[in-house]
């Protein structure tokens, strides 16, 4: 069993680790929408990081950049042509940002990790400007994971109950977790806040039960 004991979410670094959440969430369905995409897209940069040399390197940014912006220009252009292929212009605009920061790398800059994360930070700022509106210390809510499920309850009262069959995904960073249920709810636990069983087992176990 795993057992947290739900306290405040008022550590400085959450909000940095929550937006990392978000974004990991987002890529792991981006690569299940656009697997080619992002194969295409890891063997650029695992290219580009073996180079023999910095003037190589620039090189090799150049021609993925244009590489990168000509596809995405041209998925955008057959996404945008009549009946219209919305996912295919999504895949194009990412295209595109992907050429973009091949060109950013050129300059030496450090662009985000995945073009979404300016968005993932307003997202993780308003679900902890949630979270600490509420005094959760007081509360005495406790989150366990057993063999059942997941529950949440408050002294003697179980208030939810998640079967694994309802669980649909799970992320951690440093000192969280997210754990995503139903068709799209989530509850976010700092790894602090486990009072039974070993952080290190819990995304393990939860992907054992889940047939992940």
């Amino acid at each position: 069993m795993f057992r947290f004991q739900i306290s405040n979410y008022d550590a400085p670094a959450l909000e940095a680790e929550t937006a990392e959440l978000l974004s990991q969430r987002r890529e792991k369905a981006s690569r299940q929408n656009f697997p080619g995409l992002w194969k295409l897209t890891d063997h650029f940069y695992a290219r580009a990081a073996k180079g023999p040399g910095r003037e190589s390197r620039r090189k090799a940014y150049h021609a993925y950049g244009y590489f990168l912006l000509e596809l995405g220009a041209f998925a955008i252009m057959l996404g945008l042509m009549e009946p219209g292929i919305p996912a295919l212009v999504a895949a194009g605009v990412f295209t595109v940002a992907c050429g973009i920061l091949e060109f950013l790398l050129v300059c030496r800059w450090r662009p985000p990790r995945v073009p979404w994360m300016a968005s993932c930070r307003k997202e993780a700022r308003a679900l902890l400007d949630g979270k600490q509106a509420y005094d959760w210390a007081a509360s005495g809510a406790v989150v366990t994971f057993d063999d059942d499920g997941m529950a949440i309850s408050a002294g003697e009262d179980r208030l939810v109950f998640v079967s694994f069959d309802r669980l649909r995904d799970f992320f951690e960073t440093e000192r969280l977790f997210l754990v995503i249920y139903d068709d799209n709810s989530a509850i976010l636990l700092q790894k602090k806040d486990l009072v039974e069983g070993d952080a290190a087992e819990l995304v393990p176990f939860l992907r054992r039960l889940n047939n992940e």
